[in-house]
């Protein structure tokens, strides 16, 4: 019995490796993130399972050591620990984005790999799926999944990628590719040499299709944050939180709250990243010092490493990876890898416990001690991440019957994962959303009852609730508070004190992302709604501030300034506006014809209507769509 868990055990962890790079499901809202964490995460806990019925069964436990045993450790307690203390909803740190569950479970993984005997198993795991990732890549890419029907969309899609994206599909086949070589020049077998040498082929074709598809101008390239951004929200970050961070997970809040001002000119202006330029960038800000103390003994581990004579292709392959660390993004399948190529790249030495001495074979209590709570432990586990991915399952069902106009069929599935894990704050999200314009359609109708009117009524008090329950899910999320607002703004036609309301919520949610322009537009047209132009020109005024050549800002600010009478104020905005959009744009004759008719105003006094454009939008006013308007229960405030 032993034997067979020691061989099932073996296998396991090759199968985690193969997989995790190319596992993709279409049942989650994420197919490409949340079924490689699923992997990762319950290939561990299966196997530490595993490891605990071996105990129980050999009434031993041998435990092999090695040189990355510390850094690892270390690594895995900053994650641990600053989860636990320091991420604001636990739910981002181990289901979405997931950050502290794939470091956790990979650095139980290395561990794990260490036991393994035969470690040429894991190098030809990672071998099969990076072949696999550049055969899917490249038969995708030459049309032959279109025509399969059965396939999901995304999956017949020219540009699939089972990582994800190409810039993580050329950085791992660029780690895999002296893996293969490694196999091939320790392989004897003519056949087998064949075989490897034609593999290693296809990853380099793999390799540079993936570099073509990231070139700059490319659609498929992927936008990343500037090294200087990132460097000053970790700095920033570690000065706020030293030892720990922000949290696993919660990069998105750090990056909104503490990005410089100049993020603004940049191309990417109006993108929230969810991690640094360099991950080692992202762990600092995340973890604080004491993930930084773990990458600084990992490297001090690396270099001992490769003083000694023990330089093999795993080892460069390492190195690799860590050097490519430095200037790109981590993804779940190049952090497996990371973990992967560290038990590999180092001897291990065994440790002998043997929990049954021979005079004392019938006594296994300490067997049963040390395994039994690990065997608990496991279940546990298992439990609470089969209830949340049941939940992102049952949330992929709601988007899809949304997709479908299945009204019904949409309320009902975003009940089910709210019920299966109410921590989640992007279901009560898209919940608040979907009630929303269920109320709003209803409003909608040519003549409205009184039984349309409660129904109306109990819509928003529940709108109102999901998007309350989004924000102190997260309360330093400045898009959660940015929802809360935008909720109470869709609903001042209806209800009394819903534009008080509004103007909290915005004005949290400028706190909490200070530099973002469009936020204070948004603020700025609440004001401008209520006739208090005077607040409304101070809004619009921070928001060009923030984003001197935001065009909408502009606009915006020039029609405060004419509903309040400084119509040379407005003509100057407007100027400014057709010097920032292009001449044979629409937005630009919207801008001109305005300006021709603040001239006019200005000459003769009188008074000119507004009008819209494709991307210039100017503030609009809030009309009662409802009379008498309905009367906001006292727990419907922020």
């Amino acid at each position: 019995m032993g034997k067979f868990l020691a061989k099932f055990e073996e296998f396991l962890i090759y199968g985690i490796f193969f997989l995790a790079p190319l596992a993709v499901s279409s049942a989650f809202p994420n197919p490409f993130l949340t079924p490689k964490l699923a992997i990762v995460f319950f290939g561990a806990v299966l196997a530490l399972l595993v490891k605990a019925l071996r105990i129980i069964v050999e009434g031993k436990l041998v435990w092999k050591t090695g040189k990355f045993d510390l850094p690892v450790f270390v690594i895995l307690l900053a994650y641990l620990i600053s989860t636990v203390v320091k991420t604001p909803n636990k739910m981002e740190a181990l289901v979405l984005p997931g950050t502290g569950t794939l470091f956790i479970a990979s650095a139980v993984l290395y561990f794990l790999a260490n036991q393994v005997e035969n470690k040429k198993g894991i190098v030809l795991a990672f071998v099969f799926s990076g072949l696999a990732l550049a055969v899917t890549s490249l038969l995708a890419a030459a049309g032959m999944f279109e025509k399969i029907t059965q396939l999901p969309v995304f999956v017949r899609a020219t540009t699939f990628n089972a990582t994800g994206n190409f810039l993580d599909s050329a950085l791992l086949l660029l780690v895999t590719l002296p893996l293969s070589v490694l196999v091939f020049t320790r392989t004897a077998a003519i056949e087998k040499r064949v075989f490897l040498a034609a593999a290693s082929l296809i990853i380099i074709f793999g390799l540079l299709l993936s570099f073509f598809k990231v070139l700059p101008g490319k659609p498929t390239a992927v936008p990343m944050a500037n090294f200087q951004t990132s460097w000053s929200v970790a700095f920033d970050t570690v000065k706020e939180s030293p030892l720990l961070g922000t949290g696993p997970g919660d990069y998105l809040g750090a990056f909104s709250r503490l990005r410089p001002i100049s993020y603004n000119q940049t191309g990417n202006w109006n993108i929230k990243f969810g991690g640094a330029r360099s991950l080692y960038l992202t762990t600092i800000t995340e973890t604080g010092l004491l993930g930084a103390f773990g990458i600084i003994l990992l490297f001090v581990a690396f270099y001992k490493i490769i003083s000694t004579k023990q330089k093999n292709h795993e080892v460069w392959a390492l190195g690799l990876l860590l050097t490519l660390f430095f200037f790109f993004p981590g993804s779940p399948s190049l952090v497996v890898i990371l973990f992967a190529l560290l038990a590999l790249s180092t001897q291990t030495k065994s440790l002998n416990i043997n929990f049954i001495s021979r005079d004392q074979s019938a006594s296994r209590v300490p067997t049963f001690v040390v395994g039994v709570p690990l065997i608990v432990l496991a279940i546990v586990l298992i439990w609470q991440a089969g209830r949340a991915g049941a939940a992102e399952i049952k949330f992929k069902q709601a988007i899809d019957s949304f997709n479908q106009n299945k009204a019904q069929e949409t309320y009902l599935k975003a009940a089910q994962a709210i019920n299966l894990n109410p921590r989640v704050d992007r279901y009560h999200a898209f919940a608040a959303q979907l009630t929303l314009a269920l109320a709003q359609s209803t409003a909608q109708k040519k003549d409205i009852t009184d039984k349309d009117k409660e129904t109306i009524s109990q819509l928003i008090q529940q709108a109102i609730a999901e998007a309350k329950a989004t924000a102190a899910l997260n309360r330093q999320r400045a898009g959660n508070w940015e929802l809360l607002g935008s909720t109470y703004r869709s609903i001042m036609p209806f209800a009394q004190g819903a534009d008080v309301f509004t103007i909290q919520a915005y004005s949290q949610a400028i706190a909490l992302d200070p530099v973002n322009p469009l936020l204070r537009v948004s603020l700025g047209g609440t004001y401008y709604a209520l006739g208090n132009y005077d607040s409304a020109i101070d809004a619009f005024k921070l928001a060009v501030i923030a984003k001197p050549d935001l065009a909408n800002a502009h606009y915006n600010l020039a029609a405060a300034y004419r509903e309040k009478g400084e119509t040379q104020k407005a003509i100057d905005e407007i100027k400014t506006v057709l010097s920032l959009v292009p001449q044979d744009s629409n937005d630009y004759k919207v801008a001109q014809s305005e300006l021709e008719r603040l001239e006019e105003k200005k000459a003769a006094s009188a008074e000119v209507p507004t009008d819209q454009g494709e991307n210039l939008t100017a503030p609009e006013t809030v009309e009662p769509a409802l009379e008498p308007k309905l009367e906001l229960p006292q727990g419907a405030t922020p």
